[in-house]
């Protein structure tokens, strides 16, 4: 099942992946218990596939966590605040980017943005700056 965005104490179940507005990018809670953002190749996972994780839950204490049946942890953003909060949200931005964010600020993203790249040198030229 497709949503474009979960809550607070809303879960994603295997299989049940956040859609970009644009339907460029999605975030997958995959068969194999991973978090990944796809375009049509990985971008960023959580890197728990093999795991028994059985559901990913966005906290009131600010944490995106995952979980087994059993609850235990796999796997957590460590975004925990000590202020709960029911105006969580998690989506994936039509760049690609799944952002954690309480009451529209944002606590938690992935990927890292890309590092800042120099200009190309004059029109024409094809060389980079290199320090």
């Amino acid at each position: 099942m497709s949503k474009t965005s979960i809550s607070t104490n809303e879960e994603l179940r295997k299989g049940e992946y956040l859609l970009s507005t644009n339907g460029k990018f999605k975030a997958e809670f995959t068969g194999d218990g991973n978090l990944a953002i796809f375009t049509w190749n990985p971008i960023w996972s959580t890197n728990t596939a093999g795991s028994k994780a059985d559901r990913i839950v966005l906290e009131k204490n600010s944490n995106l966590a995952m979980y087994t049946s059993d609850n235990q942890i796999i796997w957590l953003s460590d975004t925990h605040s000590n202020t709960t909060s029911d105006r969580m949200h998690l989506a994936i931005t039509n760049d690609g980017k799944l952002v954690l964010d309480r009451d529209g600020v944002t606590l938690w993203s992935k990927p890292e943005p890309f590092p800042f790249l120099p200009p190309l040198g004059p029109a024409g030229q094809n060389n980079l700056l290199l320090q």
